[in-house]
């Protein structure tokens, strides 16, 4: 059973990435937390892996398309390390329900950041993403040099914490991602970029809204 809901919720992951090249992360955690019956800290852990090598494998259709930016990209990987660790160390001691709350409080940060930078349709799709530090702008292939070298880092970190994760179900969700960028990328080169941040954006707020409501009345 878990297999079959990770499919879907895998190819719409990937559909995000290959789509806007960048997002993935934001909304995998919801999903393997919601539909996947995951922890908040060891949903957190797997979307890295599934979100960093479905970026990584995604690469080379942006490269094609003259969507990356390698230096760019590479530079705000590095950066992100950092930030990645400490992210790491503070997370652990946040109750999963906080936790939740202020993902939730991030992707309306998001969406918010994406609608402001929206840009008129037929204008070229933006190269600069905030994938890795985890918050999905209108975006092109550089988050997907970025995106796995913080992930890589905070995986280490992470699975030092004792966090265990479901190997079986990473994969399958992962192999579903993969399969939904090749879709994503045949839809970033006929969609205008401004068309796709507008559906991303009405996603985003509309995960959020579900994610406050779940994770709120626990705090209160």
């Amino acid at each position: 059973m878990p297999a079959v809901i990770a499919i879907p919720a895998g190819l719409l992951i990937g559909l995000s990435l290959g789509a806007l090249g960048g997002g993935g992360s934001i909304l995998t955690v919801p999903a393997l937390v919601y539909l996947l019956h995951q922890q908040a800290h060891t949903a957190i852990t797997g979307s890295l892996l599934i979100v960093g090598i479905t970026a990584l494998a995604g690469t080379a259709a942006h490269w094609r398309a003259g969507r990356v930016r390698a230096a760019q990209g590479i530079t705000f990987g590095v950066i992100g390390v950092a930030g990645s660790y400490a992210g790491s160390w503070l997370s652990a001691s946040i109750p999963s329900d906080l936790l939740l709350a202020l993902f939730a409080v991030l992707m309306v940060v998001a969406a918010a950041a994406m609608l402001r930078r929206r840009r008129p349709a037929g204008q070229a799709q933006p190269a600069v993403t905030a994938e890795a530090a985890g918050a999905p702008l209108p975006a092109g292939g550089q988050g997907r040099i970025a995106v796995p070298l913080s992930a890589g880092q905070t995986r280490a970190a992470r699975l030092g914490g004792a966090v265990h994760l479901d190997w079986p179900l990473i994969g399958v969700f992962t192999l579903a991602a993969l399969a939904g960028t090749l879709g994503g990328n045949r839809i970033a080169s006929r969609v205008s970029a401004s068309r796709l941040t507008v559906a991303f954006t009405v996603l985003l707020i509309a995960v959020a809204a579900y994610t406050l409501a779940r994770s709120l009345p626990a705090l209160l």
